[in-house]
Order: structure tokens, then sequence, then C-alpha cells
């Protein structure tokens, strides 16, 4: 399969350490250089779609969403254990990317432990509560802990998401 977004198949941080980042630390620039470099990519995404791969007026977002989830299937087809920590920016519950994973047998393992019809929002302008952001695991994946932190906590990076968490068994990832 071909995919033209960049996905990331792992990630190890320092074991033991607790890192606090800032949008400083990372180099980010502030939130309306990232509103308009957003605005950019968007345009350069679909450019590239209608000129490369032939699709007038493409659904950048469905396009992602179709890609990932073949990338997931191949994965898991080939015995990979899968951990997608996913910005959805739609309810996490319901979206289609959300139901896609959930059609693979993944399951969002921080939403599970709390009471469906109330889970915290992710996102501190949601006043609804509706979760965007999720850990999804495979079905091979066994979870010890998870959850969220708090807003701009103070182990946290500075960010209008909660951050996510997860602790696995590495025994059922390896």
């Amino acid at each position: 399969m071909r995919s033209d977004w960049p996905w990331t198949m792992d990630a190890c941080a320092p074991s033991g350490q607790t890192p606090h980042y800032s949008m400083d630390d990372l180099g980010l620039p502030a939130r309306q250089e990232q509103d308009r470099l957003w605005i950019g990519m968007e345009s350069a995404l679909s450019l590239y779609f209608s000129e490369y791969r032939n699709i007038t007026n493409p659904d950048l977002h469905a396009i992602f969403d179709e890609e990932l989830l073949e990338e997931v299937r191949v994965r898991m087809d080939m015995g990979d254990s899968v951990v997608i920590g996913v910005d959805n920016n739609w309810d996490v519950r319901t979206s289609v990317l959300a139901k896609g994973l959930e059609d693979l047998g993944l399951r969002n393992v921080i939403l599970s432990l709390y009471t469906p019809a109330s889970p915290p929002a992710t996102q501190n302008s949601n006043k609804k509560r509706v979760p965007i952001d999720a850990i999804w695991v495979s079905p091979s994946v066994e979870v010890t802990r998870a959850g969220y932190c708090p807003f701009d906590g103070a182990s946290t990076m500075t960010s209008d998401h909660r951050m996510m968490w997860v602790e696995l068994e590495n025994s059922s990832i390896l």
C-alpha cells in the first residue's frame, strides 16, 4: 500500500523521566502562526491530491481516515501490536475513524475507564464533555493503567488539550 502520510511506527522516551514541555520548548510558532501554517498545509495537500492523485476537491479527512485504517489493517494482519494516539477533532465515540478502528478490533482504552454518558472533555474550550482525543490499542495489547492529565498540569506541556497517557504490559507488545 502506498501512503502519502507520515506514520510514526514507534517512539520511546527515556525510562523514568517525566518530561515537561511548553510550546516554546518544542519550537512551535504562536497559535496565530500555527493557524496560518495549517491553512497553507491544507492548501498544499489539496493541491498534491489534485495534481498527483487526480482527486478533484479532495476530502483530506476522509483520505487520511481511509489510509490510516488500511495501514492499521495491514500492520495487524502482519501480527503487529498497534497503539494509536489520536487528536480526532470529532467525537471519538462516534466519528468515522472511531467506528473504523472499532471495526478493526481496536479499543479506546482511556474512554473505557470513564462513564460513557459523561466522559471528560479533552479540549479546554469544549463545554459539552465531548472527547476528541483518544488512545486506541489492538486486542493483544494489555493496558495496566491509563488516563487524562489536567489541562496545563504541572507535569504536562502547555496545550489546549489534555495530555493522555497509557501504561502497557511490555510483554503484550513485544
